[in-house]
Order: C-alpha cells, then structure tokens, then sequence
C-alpha cells in the first residue's frame, strides 16, 4: 500500500471528524436563526396589535371629547331663554323663516358646522345650512332619545361625501321639564381631524361612510388622499349589520407598495343597528418590523461568523485528532512490511495515547523476536552440526534445543 493512499485515508478520517462537528455547529445555529426569526416575527406582531388597540383607544377618547364638549356647548344654547321662546313660537307659528335663522343663531353660539331644530313630534323646521330645507319627520335613536328628554351623543353621514359627530339636545323648558323641540348640532370630521389623531398617536387615520353595496368611502384621511387610498378601501368588504355586531376588525391595506396593518372601528349609534360609518387606524408593517428586522440582520452576521470560526475550529480540532491516528497507520503498515525500525509517537492520556503506548510495546516484542529469529539463524549457519544432549545424558530434541538458546 502506497504513502499516496496512506496520506488520502487520513485526509479522509480528517473530514469525517470535520464534517460531523461543523454539521453539529450548523444544525444548532441554523435552529438558534429559526427560532431568534420566530420570536422575533412574534414579538413584532405582538407589538403591533399593541400599538394599534392603543390608537383605537386614542381615537374612540378623542371622539368621544369631540362629542362631549359639543354637548356642553348645546347644552348651554338650548337654555338660553329668549331663544328657546322664539323657537317654540316659530314652531307654533309653522314659521319655517323663524325656525331657519334660530337654527343659524344656534350653530353660531354651538360653534357647529350645522344644527337642525325640529318640533316635539321629529318633524324639522330648520336647519342652519340650508334655507329651503322641507318639513321630513327625522326618526331614529339620536332624535327619540333627545325627544325623551335625554342628550344623546353619535353620528350622522350625509350620503357617501361627509361624516359628523352629532349630538341631540332636548329644548325642555326648565320649569315644566316639557320638551318643545330638538336641537341637533353636527361637527364634520376633516382631514385635520385625523391629521391631529395621527400627531398625538403615530397612527394613519382614515374615516369613511359605508355607501350602497357595503363599499367604504373616504370622507377623512391622515394620508394622502388619492386612488391609491380610494382602491384600497375600496377593497374592504363592509357588512352593516356584521360590522356593526362585530365592532372592530383587522384591516390590512396596500396603499402605494407599503403594506399597512389596520384596527378598524364601526361607528354605530347607540340602539342603531347600522353604522354611520366607521374608521381604520393604520400602521406600516415595514415601519414597525424595520427594529425586529435589523435585530435579525445583527444575530444572522453574528451566526455567520461564529459559523466561521467554529468551522476552522472544528477542521484544527479534526486535523489534530486524525494525525497521531495516520501515524499510528503508518507505523502499522511498516510494521507489516517487516521493518520494525519505525518510531511510534509518544501519545497523550486519551485514547489514542494508550493505542500508541500499547503499539509500541507490542512493537518491541516483535523487535525482541526478530533479532533471537536472526541470532538462531545466524548461528545454525555457522556452527559445526553435532548432537546436543541433556544435563541427563539424552538427546536433545530440536524444541529442547531453541528453548535453552532462549534462555542462553
């Protein structure tokens, strides 16, 4: 057998050792990246719903504000009481001019986009932005609750164009306690509305009506409003009545190539069935997985240079094991050769150290062997032939003889 071949197989043990540590290191670091990536998917989602139920709560509060103080400023108006008394003669009087510029002396006080003030049977007698307003009998929670004496908070929509905050307002007279009438006062929700949502929460806003065929409208938006926005909310199916069961839902929204994460809200007034409309507090998913995504980078260049240098580690740590092995084969193949001249490396006190002791022992026994085969030789080509005999006088038999030359 050849030094070539000899080298080879060596070579050969090196890589076996080699390739079992680093598949060790690879397999451990590979499910350390699975599992860090899984986390820290998990934790990013985590942190977004977080994030976006908190924006829900900011928003569902700012609302709720909004209505409040355009309560308290109605409130204030219907106690006023030389208007209260020109609104139940214009009501008495069927004097829809007189109704009109009461409805716009109240918007004006209330600081409302709009009021209507109808009479205490819901029929309406004027409405502060429109003159030529007809007598409809207006129904509904917000109507019946403030002809119940109550002040009711909620929201109106006109068509598929504008969204309002809205409170009702019963025009009671404070002695009797009779309601004469009701005061609506309506405030629109604007861009700068949702502009101001996004300031306080670093949340988009985007407010809609829900317009024939269940299909969301932009009426109010912190991004840009355009086709891009219009298609994507287009794209979200709204079932009144479910939405309005449900409440809230998850939107996820594509608006210019950035994939955003929605937590959307139906607006629904109270003892309503169907919503007014509604609104979608947005996150960019980029935005909010950019932190866990340079986490991962950070531990993926980590991993890949501790792959590194557990690789050249691993192939030291192999070489170092494999070569007393090849030294050990080498000197067996001599061995085998019959020369006995080879020198065996001094070993360690592993395993390899005891296999490389015990070769060498047994090496000097065949060394011991092979000079008493090559003394006897030697000797029986030089000597006279004659009989040996006994200390007993009997002849020798040629075991007899070897074992006394041994001895000898």
């Amino acid at each position: 057998m050849s030094g070539t071949e000899s080298k080879a197989r060596g070579f050969g043990l090196t890589l076996k050792v080699f390739f079992a540590t680093a598949g060790v290191v690879v397999a451990v670091l590979a499910l350390a990246l699975i599992i860090t990536g899984a986390v820290a998917r998990t934790a990013a989602e985590r942190s977004l719903d977080s994030r976006l139920v908190e924006a829900d709560r900011v928003v569902r509060r700012l609302l709720e504000a909004e209505n409040a103080q355009l309560g308290r400023a109605a409130s204030a108006a219907a106690q006023i009481p030389t208007i209260l008394s020109n609104v139940v003669e214009s009501f008495t009087k069927a004097d829809a001019g007189s109704a009109f510029d009461m409805a716009g002396q109240y918007a004006e006080i209330v600081g409302a986009d709009f009021t209507i003030l109808t009479d205490n049977t819901g029929v309406r007698w004027g409405q502060s932005d429109n003159a030529g307003a007809g007598r409809d009998t207006l129904a509904g929670p917000l109507i019946g609750g403030a002809l119940e004496g109550r002040q009711v908070a909620g929201y109106i929509n006109r068509g598929d164009t504008s969204l309002y905050l809205a409170t009702t307002t019963p025009l009671q007279d404070q002695s009797s306690g009779v309601v004469h009438g009701v005061l609506l006062a309506a405030h629109r929700i604007t861009d700068s509305l949702a502009v101001d949502i996004r300031r306080g929460t670093g949340t988009e806003i985007v407010f809609y009506v829900v317009a024939d065929g269940d299909r969301p409208v932009v009426v109010a938006s912190s991004l840009p409003r355009g086709p891009a926005l219009d298609s994507a909310m287009g794209g979200m199916a709204m079932g009144r009545a479910a939405d309005a069961g449900a409440g809230e839902m998850r939107k996820m929204l594509m608006v210019g190539g950035d994939r955003l994460v929605g937590f959307g809200r139906s607006l629904v007034n109270p003892g309503a069935d169907e919503p007014q409309g509604g609104y979608v507090a947005l996150r960019s998913q980029a935005a909010e997985s950019a932190p866990f995504r340079r986490l991962q980078r950070t531990l993926g260049v980590v991993g890949l240079v501790g792959l590194l240098l557990a690789l050249i580690a691993s192939y030291l740590v192999a070489h170092q094991i494999a070569k007393p092995v090849r030294a050990l084969v080498n000197a067996t193949k001599r061995v085998a050769e019959g020369d006995y001249t080879v020198e065996v490396p001094a070993g360690g006190r592993d395993e390899i150290g005891q296999l490389a002791t015990s070769f060498r022992h047994m090496l000097a026994e065949l060394k011991a062997k092979q000079q008493l085969v090559d003394f006897l030789s030697g000797s029986a080509a030089s000597a006279v032939t004659q009989p040996v005999y006994t200390p007993g006088g009997d002849l020798a038999t040629p075991t007899m003889v070897r074992s006394m030359a041994a001895r000898g």
